[in-house]
This record gives C-alpha cells, structure tokens and sequence, in this order.
C-alpha cells in the first residue's frame, strides 16, 4: 500500500485537488457530474483506493460548480469540455504520465467520453453511470423563472436558458465508434436520473477492443450504500489489472 498525500491547488483557474502517491508515474483525472462536486461520491473513496495502488489522482471541478468563482448560472456544456481539455493538457505537460486514465460519474462520463475521442492518449475510460445522452435525461424539463432554469438535486440553482439547453442537447453517443480507449462502464439498474440501457446501447455501439459493462441491481444515480460504493472500487481495481492499467 502506497502513501499519499492530498492537496487543493488552483490550475489556470481551475479548482483540483490532488491526490498523489509518493511513487507513481500513471494518473487518472476525475469528472464529476452536473451540479455536483470533485468530492461527490464516490470520488473520495475512488481517489484514496487509486492512490494506493501507486496512481496519482487529479480531480477537476468544472466552472461554475462547488467552489468555483464563475458564476454556475452561465455555465454551459462547452465549459466542461475545455475545462477537462485544459486539465489533461496540463497533466502531460507537466507529469508526463506513463498511464493515464479518465473517471467520470454522470456528467463526467459524458465529458470523459468526449474527450477520449479527443486525445489518442488516454489509456483508459472508467464511466459512472454516465450521462452519454442528455436530451433523454431532461425528457421533462426542470422549472423555469424567467430566463432562468432551477436545476440540480433540489432545484435550487439557477442555470440561464442558453446554459441549460447546451446540456439538454449535449449527446456523444456517436463518439462510440470513435473511442478506441480500453472502458468499464458501471451502471445501477434501478438509476432514477439517468437509463442505464444509455450505457448498453453505448457499450453495443463502441469499438473499443478491450471494454466491459457491470450493472448493479440497486445503487440509485449516486452509488448510495457503502456495499454499492464497494463494488465499484472493487470491479475499477480487476478492470485496471485487467488492461495491465
């Protein structure tokens, strides 16, 4: 079992925080999901257990989000997509990684998924119960003041129109033919926010040699229970030994 050490750092005006093994030259960026946070479950969990096997975590939060200065009511999906570029773009340059792999929970799958079909490098795509389609996911849209949707868990933020049908539309369903990145997909059964046959159908669709789909009978969106959240550390730890990760 590796030592780590953890830390908070502004990158270009991008809240991370790092999760670094004291020997380690593979990492993993993590994504995380619409409204949520770099420290929403179970990235805490994820981020300790990686880093333990020697893989160095970096979790991105998105503009907008938790604790980010910019203002989340004009957030947009393109947002997330340069954010996630400027972060993988950083990670190479700077660290030059041996491995590098890519964690994304709803939302960040999505984003995760568009950018392996961006940058040849990443080695591996591990995707939460991910949000690959959108325009499925806001079928009923949230309520709306003015110009102004209230979205997020409790409909309790404010997202400009603009904003938020940039994410009703976001899709990367035909980015499955295009990702060629060795991928584990973890879905629950019984998610309420997003199908989990949007993973099926993605996973029939991609041409990735090396892939694999787990689904859990329950779990809800947020991999809720601690059985849950262990599962899912434990299938990322035989995907990642699988793909000799």
């Amino acid at each position: 079992m590796m030592s780590c050490n953890s830390q908070d750092e502004e990158i270009n005006e991008l809240n991370v925080t790092l999760n670094l093994s004291l020997k380690g030259d593979k990492f993993f960026i993590f994504f995380h999901g619409f409204t949520g946070s770099r420290f929403q479950s179970p990235f805490n969990e994820l981020a300790k257990a990686l880093c333990e096997m020697g893989i160095n975590v970096v979790r991105l939060e998105f503009r907008g989000h938790d604790k980010s200065r910019f203002p989340f009511e004009n957030f947009t999906i393109n947002h997330a997509y340069e954010d996630a570029e400027t972060i993988i773009r950083y990670v190479m340059r700077k660290y030059a990684p041996k491995r590098l792999g890519l964690v994304g929970v709803s939302m960040g799958g999505h984003v995760a998924i568009y950018s392996a079909g961006k940058f040849s490098e990443i080695d591996t795509l591990v995707l939460l119960a991910p949000a690959i389609d959108f325009s499925e996911v806001f079928k009923n849209p949230p309520k709306r003041v003015d110009n102004y949707y209230l979205v997020g868990r409790y409909g309790n933020l404010k997202l400009k129109e603009q904003g938020y049908m940039s994410v009703a539309k976001a899709n990367v369903m035909n980015l499955a033919e295009k990702v060629t990145s060795p991928t584990l997909i973890i879905h629950c059964k019984d998610d309420t926010v997003v199908p989990y046959t949007q993973s099926l159908k993605f996973f029939e669709k991609l041409k990735a040699n090396k892939k694999r789909i787990v689904l859990l009978d329950k779990g809800d969106h947020f991999f809720e229970s601690e059985e849950v959240k262990k599962k899912v550390l434990e299938e990322t730890a035989n995907w990642l030994r699988s793909i000799e990760f």
